[in-house]
Parts: structure tokens; sequence; C-alpha cells
């Protein structure tokens, strides 16, 4: 996933777990991470979308997070697994 959004260069530091990945996130990814999506074929139309419905996912509580919003977890890392397991249960539709 770092790779996709551009490495070092569009995320802003090195990743070498999910942890770091949620840091990543937690600080806000480069435009070049968006570049690098756009070169890997997602369209306009799609990293605006991917945009608005992450920035809404992440800003709002969640029943599945304890009424906790996803961002204010994934400032730890406990927390940042803890969102990490949802999205896989979303992924895998165990979840909403």
């Amino acid at each position: 996933m770092a790779a996709r959004l551009g490495g070092v260069a569009g995320i802003g530091l090195e990743v070498h777990s999910d942890a770091d990945l949620a840091d990543a996130l937690a600080n806000g990814f480069r435009v070049k991470s968006i570049d690098a999506l756009r070169d890997g074929g997602v369209t306009e139309a799609e990293v605006g979308s991917l945009i608005i419905k992450a920035h809404r996912w992440l800003h709002r509580n969640s029943a599945a997070l304890g009424d906790r919003k996803p961002m204010d977890l994934v400032r730890t890392e406990a927390g940042a697994r803890v969102v990490e397991n949802l999205l896989a249960r979303i992924a895998w539709g165990a979840a909403a």
C-alpha cells in the first residue's frame, strides 16, 4: 500500500508496518501520493471519491469502535490495530 501511495516521497516517511502507515495517515499524505494513485490508473473522479469517503469515515464516530472516530484511534499503535482490524472485517463483509 505504501508503494502505491508513492513510497517515502508520497507519504513522507518510511513504512515498515501497518502502524507506520497509520501514523502517515494521521499526519496526512503529500500530493505525490495522489499522483501515484493517478499513475496507477485511478481516475480523477475516483481519487475525489476516495478522499471524500475516507475523510468522512475517518472523522465519524463508529459504533464498531466504541462510538469513537477512527482518526482519533490511529494516533497510537494499539488504536491503529483496532482500526485496521475493523477495515479488514469491512473488506470481508463482516462489519459495517
